[in-house]
């Protein structure tokens, strides 16, 4: 089973990127650099993920939300959608998190 998922039956993440991971003049970068995180993102669970990556300007959100088919989920309803594929939230969470920290590193220094 290794085609993609309908997109109804993704899990979505909404994924807020600090500006200040991009360095000082993070703020009026962020924006690009997502839209560059968005296009070039590669992940193992992309077969049955659909990511947003936006700017995370009010530190009021929280940094990821999942949802699936318009349906906000929590961390255990999440969790339970990535164990019918053998993952787990934590897993995904460490996978995105390293895969954003290479795109970072990537997009700066074509900078």
């Amino acid at each position: 089973m290794n085609q993609k998922i309908s997109s109804h039956h993704q899990l979505a993440v909404l994924y807020r990127l600090e500006p200040g991971c991009l360095g000082p003049n993070g703020v009026e970068t962020i924006e690009a650099f997502c839209a560059y995180a968005n296009k070039n993102f590669q992940s193992k669970y992309c077969r049955f993920m659909a990511l947003n990556i936006v700017p995370r300007f009010d530190k009021n959100l929280p940094e990821i939300e999942y949802e699936m088919n318009g349906k906000k989920l929590n961390r255990i309803q999440a969790n339970k959608y990535l164990s019918r594929f053998e993952h787990d939230l934590d897993g995904l969470e460490e996978d995105l998190q390293e895969v954003l920290a290479h795109l970072i590193d990537d997009y700066l220094a074509a900078q």
